[in-house]
């Protein structure tokens, strides 16, 4: 590490620091660049200055300035899909409790405007930023509504995808309207009202 605070590779032959160290420095050095100067100043040439890994090594993992932003962005969120429990309405009350800790998240926030307009771009390719970025288990709670909504007592005339929509997208607003992320009580009552309205007529209570 040299005096401004920058890894460096003296030490170590081009490809031989371990995969993960490799990684991680190029992710954290595209987010410290994306949080001071924007994507603008998420370039190769400055990630590789301020990670002290080698251009031709960034290329190796993301072959190009896109894909990489995309990886930053997934990083900054830093969570996986949950195991989905069985109980339809127990696990979209996760999924609320997933989006509030995603956008609790510092680094999260920090990319924030690039995911959104990443979202409005809609582009195409493995390396595009989509909602599930924000929601990971949308399409496997989709997936779980068509199977059990009959069974849970929820509505079975509507689109799958709408209810982790409904959630996602509330917390999403709050964030927005507010300048702070929703606490953990407030994504609770969101998917609460959201259950209530997908309820049948003459469903069990909750």
């Amino acid at each position: 590490m040299d005096s401004s605070g920058a890894v460096t590779s003296v030490n170590h032959a081009p490809g031989r620091p371990r995969s993960h160290d490799v990684d991680a420095a190029i992710l954290r050095a595209a987010l410290e660049l994306l949080a001071s100067g924007g994507p603008e100043g998420v370039t190769m040439n400055a990630v590789a200055k301020r990670s002290g890994v080698a251009r031709a090594s960034i290329y190796l993992r993301f072959p190009g300035r896109d894909a990489l932003l995309a990886a930053t962005v997934r990083a900054a969120v830093g969570r996986d899909p949950f195991p989905l429990t069985g109980d339809l309405r127990a696990d979209l009350r996760l999924v609320a409790g997933q989006a509030q800790a995603i956008l609790a998240n510092p680094g999260f926030r920090m990319v924030f405007p690039e995911i959104m307009r990443g979202l409005l771009r809609q582009p195409d390719g493995a390396d595009a930023i989509r909602f599930e970025t924000v929601g990971p288990n949308r399409v496997p709670i989709a997936d779980e509504y068509r199977r059990l909504a009959a069974g849970a007592g929820l509505r079975t005339d509507i689109d799958p995808d709408l209810p982790a929509r409904l959630i996602l997208g509330s917390l999403l607003v709050y964030l927005m309207a507010e300048g702070v992320p929703p606490t953990t009580e407030i994504a609770a009552e969101t998917a609460e009202l959201v259950i209530d309205g997908l309820k049948s007529p003459g469903a069990p209570p909750s």
